[in-house]
């Protein structure tokens, strides 16, 4: 099934949805808290009830093949399963939220060969006393990874707050949204406003997870998994190299580079976010290196969006780069994005670590956020804008 193509329409997927499931599936398994998080989201929303049992259907049976289960599996995905999982796809090929499910599934799969009956009971009473469990879906602000609770970042089922019958596809009509891919982000939304001249320099803050997975990073993907929670700094500044026509290495790498806090075991908790400066820091260290010289500047925002708006324009406008820093738009009370753009009615143009590239905001929307972060003790909502 090609993405993007709707069952009787043109219509694209909404991109929270796609990075929703991204999210989900990024460790290359779908727990039962994720199964059910996925469950009341898609049950909730206006979607012919085809789509709604055709999704569910795939999505239990990814749950029963990478989990753990007296009689159903040894919680280890096998090129069997993975085969069963691809027919079972494609018998559902006209269900659009169907087929992104296996599309961000498959990204980070990676299914070993099949053991024998002994090999496979030997796997699960392993897995079963070794205590080994996955990252439930988290809660408002903080996940529960193997009993320890951490800050999480903007993007979860539960803080995106999907409205009561609200619907998977993209809102605006004239924008398909492709596939997420699970490393360098979708491609560019067509008929997108003020489209920005930079093209494909997104960084999705999760992609360090399918890095590592594929062998392309060191480091077990639990580490990378736990520092994705808070990559929206170091994806953002990711983001900005990309825009200045520089090559960034990994998140962890970034991380690395100016001393941040970095992750040992997957399990540790509290916060991992990194400030302005070290945001800074990671541009300046990294243009520097390619001959570069970069001027950096943070300025605390007016507390008006629109205000806040004609200030960020004006940057864009000398050529800058920018990066925001405000309530997350999922409700949270601290998210860094990228902005590529103003349009004269005040929305713009972001791309979104956590959600995807080439979202398209408010002026309502950014004053929601800045105002969450106000109220939540986190300050004003500040801007980093980057000049070469």
């Amino acid at each position: 099934m090609q993405a993007g193509a709707t069952p009787g329409a043109s219509q694209g997927l909404s991109p929270v949805f796609t990075t929703q499931i991204q999210r989900a599936v990024s460790d290359g398994r779908l727990d039962k808290d994720e199964f059910n998080d996925l469950k009341d989201m898609v049950q909730g929303m206006d979607v012919p009830d085809s789509e709604k049992q055709a999704f569910l259907k795939l999505a239990e049976k990814i749950k029963d093949y990478t989990n753990v289960g007296l009689f159903t599996s040894d919680g280890v995905l096998e090129n069997s399963e993975m085969q069963e999982l691809t027919q079972l796809a494609d018998s559902l090929k006209d269900s659009q939220l169907a087929g992104q499910l296996f599309t961000q599934f498959q990204a980070f799969a990676k299914p070993v060969e099949d053991t024998s009956l002994f090999g496979s009971i030997g796997n699960f009473f392993r897995n079963l006393f070794s205590g080994v469990t996955g990252p439930s879906n988290p809660a408002d602000h903080e996940t529960d990874y193997g009993g320890r609770r951490f800050q999480q970042s903007d993007m979860s089922p539960s803080s995106v707050n999907f409205p009561s019958n609200a619907s998977a596809y993209a809102p605006t009509s004239g924008q398909t949204t492709p596939a997420v891919d699970a490393i360098n982000g979708a491609a560019p939304i067509s008929n997108q406003p003020n489209q920005a001249h930079h093209g494909s320099t997104y960084t999705s803050q999760w992609g360090d997870v399918a890095l590592a997975r594929n062998g392309q990073i060191p480091g077990d993907q639990a580490i990378h998994r736990r520092e994705s929670e808070a990559n929206c700094g170091p994806a953002s500044a990711s983001m900005i190299l990309k825009q200045m026509g520089i090559t960034p290495p990994d998140m962890h790498a970034l991380r690395e580079r100016i001393g941040a806090r970095t992750s040992q075991n997957g399990n540790e908790g509290g916060a991992f976010a990194i400030s302005t400066d070290q945001l800074e820091q990671i541009v300046k260290l990294y243009a520097a290196d390619q001959g570069k010289q970069v001027q950096a500047e943070t300025t605390t925002l007016p507390r008006d969006a629109n205000q806040s708006l004609d200030m960020i324009r004006d940057r864009l406008a000398r050529g800058e780069q920018v990066v925001l820093l405000t309530g997350g738009f999922g409700g949270t009370t601290g998210h860094y994005t990228v902005i590529k753009g103003v349009n004269p009615d005040g929305s713009f143009l972001v791309d979104d670590p956590a959600r995807g590239p080439n979202q398209t905001r408010t002026a309502a929307e950014l004053q929601r956020a800045m105002d969450t972060r106000a109220a939540g003790g986190k300050g004003e909502s500040k801007i980093i804008s980057f000049a070469s």
